[in-house]
């Protein structure tokens, strides 16, 4: 018991001098998702999205990976969509394009872009990839806007999607 304890104050002190993730930054650890409280000498408090807490011991803590994702001010996302094989590529890929650029909470800089990353025979699809702030409530706000705005640009623009097969 007393190594385990030895163990967390030591990598405790680790992680305070070294500063991987600060109170405030929100990080990913194991199936952990959320806000870091606290960082005690034995352990770090996360406080989960839907409002939990998680004492996370620093030996363990310090022995796995932990992804920060408000480490930087900004952070790339993306989504694909699916446009049928017969649609015009090129302008769907415009339209969705347009889309990002106009949409709330994308940022301008780095430049949104549209990328084709696979076909097959009833559908071509296209990924959507842009930059938005790093806080969680950033990223799902952006995600929204981009969704719901080139949803609606494809539609505008009677760019179909695939379609799929009846149920049987």
């Amino acid at each position: 018991a007393f190594k385990e304890i030895f163990e967390n104050v030591l990598e405790g002190i680790l992680i305070l001098m070294t500063r991987p993730f600060r109170i405030g930054d929100q990080i990913v650890y194991d199936r952990f998702e959320g806000t870091v409280e606290d960082i005690q000498t034995r352990a770090t408090w996360l406080r989960t999205y839907d409002g939990r807490r998680v004492v996370i011991p620093h030996s363990e803590l310090f022995k796995t990976s932990v992804v920060v994702n408000t480490a930087f001010d900004t952070r790339r996302l993306e989504h694909e969509f699916k446009i049928a094989n017969a649609e015009d590529m090129v302008k769907a890929r415009d339209v969705i394009a347009k889309a990002l650029q106009s949409a709330k909470d994308v940022l301008p800089d780095p430049k949104a872009d549209v990328v084709v990353t696979n076909f097959d025979a009833g559908s071509v699809t296209l990924k959507a990839r842009w930059w938005s702030k790093s806080r969680i409530s950033d990223v799902l706000l952006a995600q929204d806007h981009v969704v719901e705005g080139t949803k609606q640009a494809l539609l505008d623009a009677v760019i179909k999607s695939p379609s799929r097969p009846a149920p049987v």
